[in-house]
């Protein structure tokens, strides 16, 4: 699993902090993503008088003049629903994680560092578990 969420990261960092030139066809604030999101009052001009000042929730909306609108906590529910890790199916029980890991050591596999390692330890434990 290090080695998804390695490759995950890497494209979250290359993303958040590549710049996202102006476009005349689209109104969306131009910038570095990071910077978007953690700086907004750099990029956008908030109203004192504004009642999306007093809401917590805020998100980013092409069109708007300051590019904030509220979102409402029932979407921010489903989002969150969305995102919480699904439970793992049923034939990934622990047993056979534990069967799995078992099978490496006795075979002396090890994690893989590299994409091209764990295509070819996945290639192993799949002609491996065939042969039960």
């Amino acid at each position: 699993m290090h080695l998804i969420q390695q490759e995950l990261d890497q494209v979250a960092h290359e993303w958040n902090t590549h710049t996202i030139r102006s476009s005349k066809h689209c109104f969306v604030p131009a910038g570095v993503p990071n910077e978007l999101y953690f700086l907004p009052e750099v990029y956008t001009m908030f109203d004192a008088n504004s009642s999306h000042v007093s809401n917590p929730i805020y998100n980013v909306c092409a069109g708007t003049s300051n590019y904030v609108c509220a979102v409402s906590h029932h979407d921010v529910h489903v989002c969150r629903d969305y995102a919480e890790e699904p439970d793992p199916p049923a034939s990934l029980t622990l047993e056979f994680l534990q069967a799995v890991n078992e099978l490496m050591v006795h075979r002396g596999l090890l994690f893989p560092d590299s994409i091209r390692d764990a295509m070819l330890l996945y290639a192993e434990l799949v002609s491996l578990l065939d042969d039960y």
